[in-house]
């Protein structure tokens, strides 16, 4: 049942293994992404704003706000910086985004890089021993939020100090963010209108009028993403 990913498991040398039951997103659905196939996609789709609206109580996925603050009284925690969460591990592991590969399986795809999903600690034993990931080290794992940089990801880390795990996340292909966009809420007073965000807002919460950038008043949807 483990290596279904139907169970959690926590394997060392010398102890006897733990379990726990999976909860279905985040879990069952992300070890899943070596057996996709289009009708099951299909599925998921029609059930995900379900699952967002009614079924998750407590949100799943915290997301990091760029690592630059644009105004003297922005405060993040520590452990909401994605360096110094990284750093923090001892294990890396690097593995494909279940949202980018099951909507280029359907032909709904972007462009972005598919092998993004950043796990940590127990979880990367998980992963490693099911062939969900491959091991990677620290400076590569910082590479990796290098590029989520300069492709303009959203962060997303598992709700919890001690993350097992960081989403690189695009708003055309991540489930998560998706279902937000689909009831928006936006503080109007954040944008500043240079308009180096409206490309990379994966919101699609901005416009660019008249050279200056404005709310997209139909979808003004910011969810701190990096911009």
């Amino acid at each position: 049942m483990a290596k279904k990913g139907l169970i959690y498991s926590i394997e060392r040398d010398g102890k006897l293994p733990k379990y726990r039951a999976n909860q279905y997103i985040i879990g069952i659905w992300e070890f899943s992404v070596n057996n996709l196939d289009v009708d099951l996609i299909r599925d998921m789709e029609e059930y995900f704003p379900t699952l967002f609206h009614e079924a998750w109580k407590v949100p799943q996925l915290l997301t990091i706000p760029v690592g630059r603050s644009l105004t003297p009284q922005h405060e993040v925690l520590s452990y909401e910086q994605a360096e110094e969460l990284v750093r923090a591990q001892d294990k890396f592991v690097v593995a494909p985004c279940i949202c980018r590969r099951e909507h280029t399986m359907v032909e709904k795809g972007c462009d972005r890089p598919e092998e993004t999903c950043l796990i940590f600690g127990t979880a990367a034993d998980y992963y490693l021993r099911n062939g969900l990931g491959r091991l990677t080290d620290l400076e590569e794992t910082l590479e990796i939020l290098d590029l989520a940089e300069k492709v303009g990801f959203v962060l997303q880390p598992s709700n919890a100090k001690k993350a097992v795990n960081i989403c690189l996340c695009c708003g055309c292909c991540c489930q998560v963010l998706k279902n937000i966009k689909r009831h928006p809420i936006v503080n109007l007073n954040t944008c500043e209108g240079c308009g180096d965000c409206v490309d990379r807002c994966q919101m699609e919460a901005l416009e660019l009028h008249d050279n200056t950038v404005t709310p997209d008043v139909d979808r003004v949807s910011c969810y701190g993403a990096q911009a």
